[in-house]
């Protein structure tokens, strides 16, 4: 069986979620003796990282306000992956993990047209054009019902191009409720989320992310702090949720400590952060 993995980008040194998720379930599916091709925009990894039997490159050529003019920018990458595949042996499954460099139209070219496809939704890309549902102007969180206009700010798209983000929005969603076979999403929340944006959450078949686990675990280190805590370890961007943490952290009456490392990402969100944190003395912000 072959498999076409399909994502915005291939794992490397960089990698984030969702290339580290492809990269494990590349893995998975090697394992049990099927083929994987993996598509992507970019640059392959480097042989030594290579997990896929072959990677497929596109050129990360979409416009930064994409979708703004997204049907000629599909329709070209997908006569490219079209290119791709003609010469290859046909494809038995198409599973997508996110699509804002590759598009979706390139499931409708000869080589894909009616081959079975799964997704794994590994942020809110298919209803939100900005990806993370969150207003980046202010750092607030977004809703999937937001008017596409609303939608123009984040992408820094001319008013012109609100039909386009409100068709592309539409064309995701009847895309997920009809085309796609079965639906991964990474928390319950998000799950909830796409709903209310009108996906049929019939086909979900788990709504819990778990990829990236370490193949052994080690003590905690005799120099960290002493007894048990709550950790937060990621990016300082809104769609990491470490507000969501705080205000439950907050206005709860646990003893534990909250310990925070971050690495920088957003200035003014991690600045109202940080304030937020010295208010509690349990908090303490690792350098």
């Amino acid at each position: 069986m072959r498999i076409l993995l399909a994502t915005h980008r291939f794992a490397d040194d960089n990698a984030g979620g969702t290339e580290i998720l492809a990269d494990d379930l590349t893995r998975a599916l090697k394992a049990r003796g099927l083929h994987v091709s993996w598509l992507a925009a970019g640059d392959p990894p480097p042989p030594h990282q290579r997990t896929a039997d072959e990677y497929l490159s596109l050129p990360a050529v979409f416009t930064d306000d994409y979708p703004a003019g997204w049907r000629a920018q599909e329709a070209e990458q997908a006569g490219r992956v079209e290119q791709l595949l003609a010469t290859r042996p046909p494809v038995d499954l198409v599973h997508v993990l996110h699509f804002s460099r590759t598009g979706l139209e390139f499931l409708n070219v000869p080589s894909l047209c009616g081959v079975p496809v799964v997704a794994t939704l590994t942020d809110y890309t298919a209803v939100c054009p900005d990806h993370q549902l969150v207003v980046r102007s202010s750092g607030t969180q977004c809703t999937v019902t937001a008017a596409s206009r609303d939608c123009l700010g984040c992408l820094e798209a001319p008013r012109e191009a609100v039909g386009d983000v409100t068709d592309w929005r539409a064309r995701n969603v009847a895309w997920l409720n009809g085309r796609v076979r079965a639906l991964w999403t990474q928390t319950p929340h998000q799950a909830v989320e796409l709903g209310n944006a009108g996906v049929d959450l019939g086909n979900v078949i788990r709504d819990r992310a778990c990829y990236g686990l370490p193949s052994a675990w080690a003590p905690l280190a005799t120099t960290g702090p002493a007894g048990q805590y709550l950790l937060f370890l990621g990016r300082c961007s809104p769609e990491k949720g470490l507000h969501v943490l705080l205000d439950a952290f907050r206005a709860s009456d646990t003893e534990l400590p909250l310990l925070i490392a971050t690495v920088p990402d957003d200035k003014v969100y991690e600045e109202r952060m940080r304030a937020l944190a010295a208010a509690d003395p349990r908090v303490r912000w690792l350098p």
